[in-house]
């Protein structure tokens, strides 16, 4: 009886330092079990991870060994798909990330099976991999993980956008965004309400009552990347899947905070993400012509060391667009810049081939091409410290100077 008792006190003991934890972990595995009721109504009943769902093409390795693997010959026709529809589809797109970027990873420098170094751990486990070629973070188990920002506590200001790119590779894969620091805040703040989390698959999202689709997609053309972003104005949101808007919501409840990231798949698949950007908001473009007389952006995006637009860029080149057409009074030199990185003038030349091209795809949406001007500046003109990567993110810009 004695022991017993004994054994009974100690469990009690052990238990007070670790309730609020284990409360955490329930709301979890509460809030793990609605999204697989979802994705059960959506894609059938859930499978054994020993019984992973039968395919035509094996699924995706992540290398963790610093060794390349050969691209998934599924990812690589989707992704070829993807790129020959190119900046047509796109020609809605309406978002433009934030002028300032406060936060940036692009995995650069990175050591493979590592930890991501910007980043913190909540739970679970990460480490940065290889995949097709590049690095990405791979979240080996259901993890969450919170960026390490130079601002601590509430760092997200009234107006801001939150950008990546995610890996799906079977449709019960999901992400969740938190617009709080887990780790900071030590678990949820409850006044967040309905804006605390955005749950995104592979074709939907859906935050408190709020939900969203892809209309017309289809489960067979996984896997695939996705570009996700968000837009925060005071109290509007809208998110993003790609070229699409799937939520637009006018008025939201709550203050949000930070960020942290949940990566979940119910299946062995890869869940991987690269390419996080958080940026502060914007003014409106016409407000910065009569401000500033010109635009400044880091949202026109490039291949790397080329001079090809990627789609994401087209959100601010559709606004550029929309602002000629409206004022035709304007006309612009398009410029280019980049950051310190390699050569001093094959900078230079990029900057002026990038330039060229943006002032191009203007004009083949119609703007006379007498109200442009271009050239390139390369790393000649920073406007950040090119010491870090949000420095260089920032420097990595195009111009829209009025002239």
């Amino acid at each position: 009886m004695k022991q017993i008792v004994f054994l009974l006190s100690i469990v009690f003991l052990f238990s007070i330092p670790f309730e609020n934890y284990a409360q955490e972990k329930v709301t979890k595995k509460v809030e793990k079990k609605i999204d697989e009721g979802l994705n059960k109504l959506l894609f059938g009943k859930k499978k054994k991870k020993s019984e992973p769902p039968q395919k035509e093409t094996p699924p995706n390795q992540v290398e963790t060994t610093g060794k390349e693997v050969t691209p998934d010959q599924s990812a690589a026709i989707v992704q070829e798909e993807n790129t020959l529809k190119g900046l047509k589809v796109w020609s809605k797109y309406d978002f433009v990330p934030g002028d300032i970027i406060i936060f940036e990873d692009n995995l650069e420098g990175e050591e493979i099976s590592e930890f991501p170094s910007k980043w913190d751990l909540y739970e679970g486990n990460a480490e940065i991999a290889l995949f097709n070629g590049e690095r990405v973070i791979n979240f080996t188990s259901n993890s969450t993980i919170v960026p390490l920002m130079k601002k601590e506590g509430d760092y997200l200001p009234e107006k801001f956008t939150i950008e990546f790119d995610a890996f799906y590779d079977y449709g019960g894969t999901s992400y969740y965004i938190y617009l709080f620091d887990y780790i900071a805040d030590k678990g949820k703040p409850e006044q967040l309400g309905e804006i605390q989390r955005i749950t995104v698959n592979y074709n939907a999202a859906h935050m408190g009552r709020y939900n969203g689709e892809i209309p017309g997609t289809n489960i067979k053309v996984l896997p695939l990347w996705r570009h996700i972003a968000l837009s925060f104005n005071v109290r509007s949101m809208k998110f993003y899947l790609d070229e699409t808007r799937i939520l637009n919501i006018p008025n939201t409840k709550g203050n949000p905070k930070g960020l942290s990231i949940f990566g979940y798949t119910p299946y062995e698949s890869p869940v991987l993400i690269k390419n996080v950007r958080v940026a502060e908001g914007a003014k409106k473009l016409y407000d910065r012509i009569l401000t500033d007389g010109k635009i400044i952006t880091s949202a026109i995006k490039f291949d790397v060391g080329k001079s090809t637009l990627k789609p994401q860029s087209m959100g601010i080149i559709n606004k550029i667009y929309n602002l000629m057409n409206e004022h035709q009074e304007i006309k612009f030199s398009v410029e280019g810049h980049t950051d310190s990185d390699g050569d001093e003038q094959l900078n230079l030349k990029l900057s002026e081939e990038r330039a060229k091209s943006v002032k191009e795809k203007l004009v083949d949406m119609g703007i006379e091409e007498s109200r442009f001007n271009s050239k390139g500046w390369g790393e000649s003109k920073p406007i950040h410290d090119n010491s870090t990567p949000e420095g260089k993110a920032n420097n990595r810009r195009v111009e829209f100077v009025k002239f």
